[in-house]
C-alpha cells in the first residue's frame, strides 16, 4: 500500500516538479486590481479590525517585476492575503 501511495504522489506530482512553473495565477501581483476592490485580483484578503493593504506599483522596490503588496496595522490586527 505504501508503495502505491508513493507512486501515485510521485506521478502526481514530478510534473510540477519538472515543469517548473508557478501555479499561482497572479503571484507578482503584476495584474493589479483590475476590479476596484482593494485586492489583486486571483486573490483573496481577510482584514482584521486596524489592518490595511495597499498595492503599489514601483519596479525599484518590488522584488520583481513592477508590483508589490503592503500590509500594515495600526492595532495589532493582521491581513490575510491568500
Amino acid at each position: 500500500m505504501r508503495k502505491l501511495f508513493l507512486l501515485l504522489m510521485i506521478f502526481c506530482f514530478l510534473p510540477v516538479l519538472l515543469m517548473g512553473q508557478n501555479v499561482l495565477s497572479n503571484a507578482g501581483f503584476e495584474n493589479g486590481d483590475l476590479d476596484g476592490n482593494g485586492i489583486p485580483d486571483d486573490w483573496i484578503g481577510y482584514a482584521q479590525t486596524g489592518a490595511s493593504l495597499e498595492l503599489i506599483n514601483d519596479s525599484l522596490a518590488a522584488y520583481s517585476g513592477s508590483s508589490w503588496v503592503k500590509c500594515t496595522s495600526t492595532s495589532g490586527g493582521y491581513y490575510l492575503l491568500y
